[in-house]
């Protein structure tokens, strides 16, 4: 870039590319490049969003450049030696460029992580309300439909499920339910379920459960649930994803069936 060079030692990568945009500009990495920086794992991808000051700087090779006369209150922060715009400024910046779905989930993402709450997001679209800022909308309808929603997923996979579910005719599930014994000690916390019907979904992926600790305690888990009188059903990535219709009625079945057995 302009005024950056990079030295041949060093091999040319995706952050490399992000600093030198940053420095040549004088501007802050944002929208996706930031939320890849920020570890939002629904967004991906290796393109180089930058934004500066309105009027500073035309045009740079490679670069998709975001002009904004908001930058002062951008909270900037330094990630990998990266200076990026602040979490809630990149999540409504991120709105303008992804469909509300993918923004859902990153916002889950970055609440899981605990970087940031409903209340601060909420506060941030106060501050950047205003003309330009076209992501408020996206993020203020978001906020309208989840704020003080206090589960949030482990994973994308949980929200996307109860989706399913819910666009399928089922009731809303609740995520991480936590099931008790008669003593009061912690039996399991399930991914999904239904409390009253006593039925709990668990979200199986290669990645977190094909491995030795996982195959030993899973069953301990269910088997315990079961004695509880729960019904579980552990259900894989493959199926949720490319049998929807065939998932929302394997749940739909089970929780009629589990209506007429405890009369729920």
């Amino acid at each position: 870039q302009p005024g950056v060079v990079r030295n041949g030692a060093h091999p040319d990568t995706w952050r490399g590319r992000v600093l030198a945009a940053c420095l040549s500009t004088g501007g802050l990495a944002s929208h996706r490049s930031a939320a890849v920086l920020w570890d939002l794992a629904s967004i991906v991808g290796s393109m180089v969003e930058v934004t500066v000051s309105r009027g500073t700087v035309n045009r740079r090779a490679g670069v998709v450049l975001h002009r904004s006369t908001q930058l002062d209150m951008a909270g900037p922060v330094t990630i990998d030696g990266i200076p990026v715009t602040g979490l809630a400024r990149t999540l409504i910046d991120l709105a303008t460029v992804v469909p509300p779905l993918l923004l859902e989930s990153a916002v889950d993402d970055a609440l899981r992580l605990r970087r940031i709450t409903w209340p601060g997001l909420h506060q941030a679209v106060l501050q950047h309300a205003g003309p330009g800022r076209s992501g408020c909308g996206a993020v203020r309808a978001l906020l309208a439909a989840r704020y003080g929603d206090g589960e949030v997923p482990l994973s994308d996979w949980s929200r996307q499920a109860a989706r399913l579910l819910t666009d399928g005719g089922c009731p809303q599930p609740v995520f991480e339910h936590r099931v008790l014994d008669p003593s009061g000690a912690l039996v399991a916390q399930v991914d999904l379920a239904y409390p009253i019907h006593r039925v709990a979904i668990e979200l199986q992926s290669r990645r977190w459960h094909l491995n030795r600790r996982s195959f030993d305690a899973d069953p301990i888990r269910w088997n315990r649930l079961t004695a509880l009188g729960w019904r579980v059903y552990p259900i894989t990535w493959s199926f949720s994803n490319r049998q929807p219709q065939a998932f929302c009625r394997l749940i739909e079945d089970a929780l009629r069936c589990r209506s007429q057995d405890l009369g729920a």
